[in-house]
Order: C-alpha cells, then sequence, then structure tokens
C-alpha cells in the first residue's frame, strides 16, 4: 500500500533464456526493436569493455582444455544474445582473437572449430548453439527475413511500373536503357536485388567464407559425417542449410557454390 514499485524475480534459467532468444528472433515487434540497437545499456556495455572478444578468446582455449570446457556453452550462450543486436554482430564479426600460439582467428574460425568438435563428440547443444551464433552472423533474424524481401519485392515492382513506358515512343531508347541497367544491377547480386540485411551481413559471409565455411557446412550435410541423436540432427541441419542459403545471397559465394 505505499506505492513504491515491487520487485520481481527474474528468470534465468537456460528454458528461460531460449525463450527470450526466440523471441528476439521470431517476433517480429521485439526482432525489430533488437535490431535498432538502441538504448540497450547492457549490449553497449559488453561491447564497450570488449566482451565479445573475451568471450570467443576462453571459448578458443577451451575447445581443447578440460579445465575450460565449461566456458563453451555459457560462452555459446552470451553470443547468441549479443549477435543479435547490430552493434554486437558487427563487432563478433570483425574481431580477431590471439591464441596462446599466436595465431590469429576470427570469429568465424572459433565458432566452426566448436561446431566441428561438439558434433564429434555428440555434445548436440554446443554444436547447435554455434551453428545458431553462426546463422546470426550472416542471415536476418528469421521475423525479419521475410519482411525485408518484401519491401525489396515492392521497390523492385514499383521500379518495373515506373520504368514501363505508357507507348512506344522516342523516349523507348531511353527507358530500355534504364531498364538494362536495372537487370544488370539485379543480375549482379546473384540474380536478386540485393536488401538492407545483405549490405549489413556481407562482412559476416566474407569472414565465414574465408574462415573456410562453405566446406565446413557442407561437410556436415554428407552422408560420412557423424549424426547427433535425433531430433537435434535435423535440427543442426537446418542451421546449416540457412547459413548457406544466407551465403549463396552473395555473388561471388553463390558463384563458388555452383
Amino acid at each position: 500500500g505505499s506505492g513504491s514499485p515491487g520487485y520481481r524475480p527474474v528468470d534465468l534459467s537456460l528454458a528461460a533464456t531460449d525463450r527470450n532468444v526466440r523471441l528476439a528472433s521470431h517476433d517480429v515487434k521485439t526482432a525489430s526493436v533488437m535490431e535498432r540497437g538502441n538504448g540497450w545499456l547492457p549490449m553497449d556495455a559488453f561491447i564497450a569493455q570488449g566482451g565479445h572478444e573475451i568471450v570467443l578468446a576462453l571459448m578458443s582455449v577451451a575447445a581443447g582444455d578440460r579445465h575450460f570446457h565449461e566456458c563453451v556453452p555459457a560462452g555459446l550462450g552470451a553470443l547468441r544474445i549479443a549477435t543479435l543486436h547490430p552493434a554486437a554482430r558487427a563487432a563478433t564479426t570483425s574481431v580477431s582473437v590471439v591464441t596462446p600460439g599466436n595465431t590469429s582467428l576470427s570469429a568465424a574460425d572459433v565458432l566452426l572449430e566448436i561446431a566441428a568438435r561438439a558434433a564429434g563428440a555428440q555434445d548436440a547443444e554446443a554444436a547447435i548453439d554455434a551453428l545458431q551464433v553462426i546463422c546470426q552472423l550472416v542471415a536476418p533474424p528469421p521475423a525479419l527475413a521475410a519482411k525485408d524481401a518484401s519491401a525489396v519485392a515492392q521497390k523492385k515492382e514499383r521500379t518495373r511500373v515506373s520504368m514501363t513506358p505508357k507507348k512506344p515512343s522516342r523516349r523507348g531508347s531511353a527507358v530500355g536503357g534504364t531498364a538494362n541497367a536495372y537487370v544488370s544491377r539485379v543480375e549482379a547480386f546473384g540474380g536478386v536485388e540485393e536488401t538492407a540485411f545483405d549490405k549489413l551481413l556481407k562482412p559476416g559471409r566474407a569472414s565465414l567464407r574465408e574462415a573456410g565455411g562453405l566446406r565446413a557446412l557442407l561437410s556436415m550435410l554428407t552422408k560420412g559425417s557423424k549424426k547427433l541423436i535425433s531430433p537435434h540432427d535435423d535440427a543442426a541441419r537446418a542451421l546449416c542449410c540457412n547459413a548457406l542459403l544466407a551465403m549463396a545471397r552473395d555473388p561471388a559465394i553463390a558463384q563458388t557454390l555452383r
């Protein structure tokens, strides 16, 4: 009755984290707020303090060290949340981690190594979490992917209509020239119009390609690869496919896949 604000317990369990991460990627309103990336102080502090780099450095050591093994699921959980934020996603994509052997690794290098090791050890949770983070570095949140594609389709339709002459005229050659230029732009991007997300995620796709991501992801889909226990195997294969489909929107990567 005093009118003072009460305190509400916060559920920090793994199940609650999974629900929140899914909401942030599959709910349009929540995903849109996350993608704007404004005013989330904990994430700003995480980036400013180099949290993404520290997490990746710990995981790069933990992948082959029994003393640091627990760092992997905790680190992957942190990155699953962080890479839904545009600034943290960009920071994670561009970071370079120096290992004890003085080797420089990208985030893609670390994540692919963890995914491969975890799959080989039948650690489904770590393998799927690593693949989920990889997907978030190269693909838009599922809730916004369709919206982004729809916006481009509408823009394309408006451009097509505006370029269609009402009747043949002396201006026909000029209109045809504009249309040909537009077609060239579309064909230059693998036959599809480049979206805003394609521009934002291009560095992540390039980094994953340089880390041997195409071969690694495809190898997880081949018959000879060691399968995870069902239904985890289906989830891992779906994430590999999602990452490959997202990367294939880059024309250079699409050419390589052909």
